[in-house]
């Protein structure tokens, strides 16, 4: 992280966020958002994962690490590479992961898909999922 960004910024992003393990960098821009989440107007976060640690999530999300599958599925969403992030989206949903059940629900009811929506309403009820 670059000097100079208040530490109660990057704290309170982080937070709001749930940003995982990867570095967080900050960058002055014109455009206020960009990455993974607005810090101040003219500031922005952009989301960095070295290859090293995308290749041990990877590890992990096929070992059965649903929180690896789900950190995988929101980095490759946000770099917009949404068929791979839609890919990881549903192996962390499979393995119980609510916030990954959650988007799967909601984007079942969007397509008026109402199998599809019971499954993952039955997930939910599975994994005792609560709104955050």
């Amino acid at each position: 992280m670059r000097a100079g960004l208040p530490l109660a910024a990057i704290t309170g992003l982080m937070l709001a966020t749930a940003a995982p393990p990867a570095a967080l960098s900050a960058r002055a821009t014109p455009a206020a958002m960009c990455g993974v989440g607005i810090i101040e107007v003219s500031m922005c976060v952009d989301w960095m994962m070295k290859r090293r640690e995308h290749t041990e999530l990877v590890a992990k999300a096929r070992a059965g690490d649903a929180k690896a599958a789900s950190t995988l599925a929101n980095f490759h969403g946000l770099a917009g590479e949404e068929a791979i992030g839609r890919r990881w989206q549903v192996v962390a949903a499979e393995r119980g992961d609510c916030w990954a059940i959650d988007r799967m629900r909601d984007e079942a009811k969007r397509r008026g898909d109402k199998l599809a929506r019971g499954k993952w309403e039955t997930r939910w009820r599975w994994n005792q999922c609560k709104l955050a």
